[in-house]
């Protein structure tokens, strides 16, 4: 083989390498993009169900205040020897069990979605800050049109090569 063959043989295997090594590259930053826009969505629709799920405690604090005030009122009126009263009573204390039962949990609920939401934007966070330019996103390929003036000859044509950016 002759020198040239060799050097068309090299040519071809690091542009064979190069492009494997590029294509693997490009492959790891669109796997990257598609989590990023995965948990992007993943938090607006946690967002969404933080609002729902707060204004619903909202609710249900309102409504312990409220039957704990008649259930206050009618502790005060009670007769303790009529026995209606005192299951009417009874009846309403339990209702504000369950009440403030149900405000609890929607709390608990409350700080679950919270913990998601901050475990999924500290990932998405995370995946954001390693999209620093790499090695190979400052080797590139290019293609112009140049001239040389040599002595009082000039020549001119396409030129294409490869570089390195050594400063963002």
């Amino acid at each position: 083989m002759t020198p040239k063959l060799y050097a068309i043989a090299a040519a071809v295997v690091l542009l064979a390498v190069g492009g494997a090594a590029f294509t693997a590259h490009e492959r790891g930053i669109g796997a990257r993009d598609a989590e990023i826009r995965q948990l992007t969505a993943t938090a607006d629709s946690l967002r969404a169900r933080k609002a729902a799920v707060v204004t619903r405690y909202v609710h249900d604090t309102v409504e312990v205040a409220r039957w704990r005030t008649a259930y206050q009122t009618i502790r005060d009126t009670i007769n303790v020897h009529d026995t209606v009263q005192v299951r009417a009573a009874l009846a309403d204390a339990d209702t504000t069990i369950k009440a403030c039962t149900v405000a609890l949990s929607r709390c608990d609920s409350i700080q679950a979605v919270n913990d998601t939401l901050v475990t999924a934007l500290q990932r998405a966070v995370k995946l954001e800050a390693k999209q620093k330019p790499g090695f190979w996103d400052r080797v590139g390929l290019f293609v112009g049109y140049g001239g040389q003036v040599s002595g009082r000859s000039t020549t001119s044509g396409v030129v294409i090569g490869a570089g390195i950016r050594v400063f963002p």
